[in-house]
């Protein structure tokens, strides 16, 4: 099983309660310490769509 097969299952599993910690990394919102980071981790998961760039989800937050 690939990374993209777990990903899907995972995804199918548990829905909207699935955190992309690796997109959270990648926004670098934790370098303004603004907001609680379970906030900021269920923000960005709300936000994430495939067909967005992580410039666009950042903008949306």
């Amino acid at each position: 099983m690939n990374s993209e097969e777990l990903n899907q299952k995972i995804y199918n599993a548990f829905g909207d309660l699935v955190i992309d910690k690796a997109l959270v990394r990648a926004l670098k919102i934790r370098d303004k310490p603004t907001i609680p980071s379970f906030v900021e981790e269920w923000l960005i998961s709300r936000f994430q769509r495939p067909d967005k760039s992580n410039a666009e989800i950042y903008q949306d937050v």
